[in-house]
């Protein structure tokens, strides 16, 4: 059943703009869909309540003001010009830096974005310590180690025969993510309560991988890995060495 809105839902004020402003309003709602009133409504509570991923940014007094005569300039207010900034800036930065030789070019953030982005806070993680390890805080590190230490991670990670660890994506898909998904809540907890509580949480993980708890059919048995036809074992494996 619709339900209208009354007058009385409303508190009728009247406000006075500076004619730039009201222009980026007035742009806004355009891109929007929305009235002028309702633009306004929303920019309003939007300051009022800006979410989680509302990020407070400090500028230079000079560069604010140069910020703004910008975002004047393209129509924009000063928050979605910082945010078209940003995504310009991250085509700027390289993240690897390729050797320019047998197709070994040198990648940005923006480029690697689908590689790194995932809705989810642990697979976001695991993305970010397999490609770009060297981008890990200490406390990302010490998370990395309790999930390596652990064997998590190791139903898709093998070493290739250069001696260097090399990722299959599927099993990650398949099997690590989901795991991971499940228990990353314990694993913070375990990791917030300091470093006797992550070695327990460590030992007592990893005894359950070893006994084939967290992972069916992992790990093989022996008589299953010595039927089993010799291979490299690398497939239908993507390699990322690091």
């Amino acid at each position: 059943m619709a339900t209208s809105t009354k007058q009385t839902d409303f508190v009728k004020t009247a406000l006075r703009l500076p004619p730039e402003l009201h222009e980026q309003v007035h742009a806004a709602a355009q891109n929007s869909g929305r009235t002028y009133n309702a633009e306004l409504v929303h920019c309003i509570e939007k300051a009022l309540n800006p979410g989680p991923d509302a990020v407070s940014v400090h500028l230079d007094p000079k560069l604010r003001y140069l910020a703004e005569i910008a975002a004047r300039k393209n129509r924009r207010t000063l928050a979605s010009h910082i945010e078209w900034a940003v995504e310009i800036s991250l085509r700027e930065v390289v993240i690897y830096a390729g050797s320019g030789y047998n197709g070994d070019h040198s990648i940005s953030v923006a480029e690697r974005a689908n590689d790194l982005w995932d809705v989810d806070e642990s697979e976001r993680f695991i993305k970010l310590a397999i490609r770009h390890p060297e981008l890990l805080t200490l406390e990302e590190q010490e998370r990395w180690k309790m999930l390596s230490d652990a064997d998590l991670l190791a139903p898709a990670r093998l070493r290739n025969p250069n001696g260097l660890v090399a990722w299959n994506f599927g099993r990650l898909d398949d099997a690590v993510y989901p795991t991971i998904r499940r228990i990353w809540p314990d694993l913070l907890a375990a990791h917030a309560a300091g470093p006797e509580r992550s070695r327990e949480w460590v030992a007592s993980t990893r005894l359950a991988v070893l006994n084939g708890n967290i992972y069916p059919g992992y790990p093989p048995s022996p008589a299953t890995r010595k039927a089993a036809r010799p291979s490299s074992g690398f497939d239908d494996m993507d390699e990322t060495p690091f």
